[in-house]
């Protein structure tokens, strides 16, 4: 796509050009199901998210969810943690891959300020607050 290409569509999509576009051009080039689920959730594919994704892949590869079928119906005895620096998109792809919500009390986040004293923040994943600094626990 040229730079002029680029101008027309940011023209037409306005300031959703680049969500729409990279989630478009990741479906079509097939990417898998799940990482664009994530992409999706999160608002468009990048960097971030890619790693996020490739991230809880291994985790699961390495550290698989351990289920019980002793009772007659599946337990899930396993539960995963997500520690992170709120705002990242890596962060955002492994809380949806891994059901670790800040409701569940399973993200903590950590404070990105130079204060020697790591401060643990609730994160709120309301996509028109971004800014996880003003719930301290």
């Amino acid at each position: 796509m040229t730079e002029t290409q680029w101008d027309n569509l940011g023209g037409k999509l306005g300031d959703d050009a680049f969500s729409i576009a990279s989630l478009a051009n990741a479906w079509a080039i097939r990417v898998p199901i799940d990482l664009l689920k994530q992409a999706a959730s999160h608002g468009h594919i990048c960097s971030g998210c890619i790693s996020g994704y490739a991230m809880s892949k291994t985790l699961y590869m390495y550290y698989p969810p351990i289920v019980d079928f002793s009772t007659g119906s599946p337990i899930e005895l396993t539960s995963y943690m997500t520690i992170g620096v709120p705002g990242g998109s890596d962060d955002d792809a492994l809380v949806l891959a891994l059901d670790t919500t800040p409701a569940k009390r399973s993200y903590m986040g950590y404070s990105k300020t130079d204060d020697t004293n790591l401060r643990l923040y609730k994160m709120e994943l309301k996509h028109e607050n971004r800014n996880p600094y003003n719930n301290v626990i």
